[in-house]
């Protein structure tokens, strides 16, 4: 019974210290939301200019004679009235007080003032640069006016106002960061763009959230050479690409001998399996061939303006001691076969067919003997 008993004290004891520390939790919980509600203190404005306008951080909140609760901590305050030049200063709000403003106006032929969050933005007024925000500009003409605001890797603003004499007139804006944005724009429209070997969308596109790096860029469209380029937006700005499709344009083809080997065009991704084939602008390319458990095997692709260019593939594995290879077809003739072969045919035929055979070909020639394929 002795055990029972204090078996039954303690169960009792635990309990009470389980319902405290209940209470306890419940008191932290609630005790810094009261204190937060109480932190505020009062503002009171008043000005030598009866009905002049009030601003709280570059709000408009009212006219003098003007009192309101603030939270505590430091606030920007303006005053301004229309001839009068505007007063501006920084206010200290401390709890459970009134922080009082006798503000004294005195007159002014009128204001534009430009806030902008980043600061230092550059601030262009009808085509003219007018300076670094935060500005206060005292001698635009009265009438309708457009600005541009721009910064670097921020998203610009633009808009229009009208100024009269005497106004004080407070334009506010609050520039996007341009990390992470992109457009891409290409001729045709309708293109499908690939990003890092994903596929984003199609043209026109706008994107978000890509990160701040450089990025390998293909734009494809049927019928059309695929162009790729590189972006760099690693220093925080937006991502902005437009390309001109060509209409015409060389067909890669790459064997590969294997259903999981990739082939990439200046690191991009253009096709996987035995055999990939892709038209694609005229230019000097890095192709490389690659596969798991295999020796990856590059070449220098020169593109032609147009016809077909075949390479072949080769890979070894990787435990090998040979090199992987990748190389252009061996063509069917060399320029002396080739004219041998064609020579009981005539000259007519001859030279129309090298006619169509020599365009084909990638520029600037290889050196050393004259190579043809056939179309």
């Amino acid at each position: 019974m002795v055990r029972s008993a204090v078996r039954r004290n303690g169960t009792g004891v635990l309990r009470r210290m389980q319902k405290l520390l209940h209470l306890i939790l419940v008191l932290l919980w609630f005790l810094p939301q009261a204190n937060a509600e109480e932190r505020t203190g009062t503002l009171s404005v008043s000005s030598s200019v009866e009905g002049a306008i009030v601003w709280v951080n570059n709000r408009e909140v009212g006219t003098t004679p003007y009192s309101a609760e603030l939270p505590v901590g430091t606030h920007s305050l303006r005053v301004a009235a229309r001839y009068y030049d505007p007063w501006v200063s920084r206010i200290q709000i401390r709890e459970g007080r009134t922080t009082t403003k006798e503000v004294e106006l005195f007159e002014g032929g009128g204001t534009v003032e430009f806030i902008v969050s980043p600061s230092k933005a550059e601030v262009v007024i009808d085509g003219k640069p007018a300076g670094l925000a935060p500005i206060r500009l005292t001698d635009l003409p009265p009438g309708e006016h457009r600005y541009i605001i721009s910064a670097d890797v921020h998203e610009g603003a633009t808009g229009t106002f009208r100024f009269q004499q005497g106004d004080n007139l407070v334009i506010v804006e609050e520039l996007e960061p341009s990390a992470g944005k992109w457009e891409v724009r290409s001729t045709p429209e309708g293109a499908e763009v690939f990003i890092d070997d994903e596929l984003a969308g199609v043209t026109p596109l706008s994107l978000s959230g890509i990160s701040s790096d450089v990025h390998r860029v293909r734009v494809s469209k049927d019928g059309y050479g695929s162009v790729f380029r590189e972006v760099d937006t690693s220093a925080g700005g937006r991502g902005e690409l437009t390309v001109n499709l060509p209409d015409s344009s060389g067909r890669l083809r790459v064997k590969t001998r294997s259903d999981s080997a990739e082939v990439r065009v200046n690191g991009n991704l253009i096709g996987t399996g035995s055999s990939v084939t892709l038209p694609i602008q005229r230019g000097v390319y890095t192709l490389r061939v690659e596969e798991d458990g295999f020796k990856a095997a590059e070449a220098r692709l020169n593109m032609p303006r147009s016809g077909s260019i075949l390479y072949k593939a080769r890979l070894v594995e990787a435990s090998e001691t040979a090199n992987s290879v990748l190389a252009i077809s061996t063509p069917l003739t060399s320029s002396w076969i080739f004219w041998s072969a064609v020579g009981g045919v005539g000259a007519g035929a001859g030279i129309a067919t090298a006619v169509v055979v020599i365009g084909n070909q990638p520029e600037p020639p290889p050196d050393g003997d004259v190579k043809v394929t056939l179309p």
